[in-house]
């Protein structure tokens, strides 16, 4: 009844801080990287991707919120320069207005919000 979910996760599908930056870091034009939960990092022809940003310990303000039980590997300041932020719904666990607050190069990125057309008006811009 209390079992842990991290136990459910296979070991080789949580990636390492070193693994998710050789990657990042690699020469190939094209990859996906997991940042746990629905957030991945896409690389694509020299474009960086992020979808759901949800980086932060928890999902929910300041510390309040369930914890998350697979960390991101990387923080937001080990990201590279996001050209594309795609977000796919306004729950704590997907719009982490932690991290878009304080994206480097905000002024820059251009967010794909679909689904929220008519909550972002309401609560001003999400950048």
């Amino acid at each position: 009844m209390f079992k842990k979910h991290k136990e459910d996760f296979p070991q080789d599908h949580v990636l390492e801080k070193q693994q998710a930056l050789e990657q990042l870091n690699n020469d190939n034009n094209y990859s996906i990287t997991w940042l746990g939960h629905a957030a991945f990092l896409i690389k694509l022809n020299g474009y960086f991707i992020i979808t759901d940003p949800f980086l932060s310990k928890n999902a929910g303000p300041g510390f309040l919120g369930p914890k998350r039980e697979i960390y991101s590997p990387l923080d937001l300041n080990e990201l590279p320069k996001i050209d594309i932020v795609v977000i796919s719904h306004n729950h704590y666990d997907h719009l982490d207005s932690k991290v878009i607050k304080n994206f480097p190069n905000k002024e820059n990125i251009k967010v794909i919000v679909s689904l929220l057309v008519t909550f972002l008006p309401k609560e001003g811009s999400i950048m």
